[in-house]
């Protein structure tokens, strides 16, 4: 599921895109064929994203409710990407 506006796209990450995100930000760049300009993954923030990616894989049918999303707010091709915290309270 992707949203996008004329200026702006979010792509909620899968599961899959979520470990990742975690374990190899370049093959995450690779399959969203973007560069990745956000924080790196260290300490706390690791281990929060660590445990959504344990409950997306529990409960992968509604990972949109318990993931984070890429988004460029250039255009909508996603040449270069933040991943944002817009998680639900699960």
């Amino acid at each position: 599921m992707t949203i996008e506006t004329e200026r702006l796209e979010l792509i909620p990450l899968s599961p899959k895109q979520l470990k990742l995100w975690t374990e190899n930000i370049a093959a995450l760049e690779k399959e969203l064929a973007a560069v990745y300009m956000a924080e790196p993954m260290k300490a706390e923030f690791l281990e929060i994203v660590r445990g959504q990616l344990k409950i997306n894989e529990k409960d992968p049918d509604n990972y949109l409710w318990h993931s984070f999303c890429a988004y460029s707010a250039q255009n909508k091709h996603l040449d270069r990407f933040r991943l944002n915290t817009l998680t639900a309270l699960n």
